[in-house]
């Protein structure tokens, strides 16, 4: 009587462990899936962010490119209405 007793009881314990044993092999296999979609999810991220620097980078080209000759716009605007006022002010004299 004792002997299935024990027999009962180290069945039942099996049984909870394969029982643990599967609930544990699911998480595993839903933490690889999750693992998975965040590598995804990062290459998608990285890609943008490459596409951004990209793009940051050729707009600084294209400021580096203007900014010269808004400079020159600005200078030669300067220098005209200078002239300007001074054959004003010549004008009145």
């Amino acid at each position: 009587m004792q002997l299935e007793r024990k027999l009962h009881r180290v069945q039942t314990e099996m049984e909870n462990l394969e029982w643990k044993q599967d609930k544990l092999q699911e998480r595993f296999q839903m933490a690889v899936k999750e693992c998975k979609m965040m590598e995804m999810l990062l290459a998608e991220l990285e890609e943008e962010h490459d596409t951004a620097i990209a793009k940051i980078e050729n707009l600084e080209g294209k400021v580096n490119i203007i900014r010269p000759c808004a400079c020159l716009v600005t200078c030669t605007s300067f220098y005209l209405r200078r002239s300007v006022d001074m054959a004003s002010d010549q004008h009145l004299i």
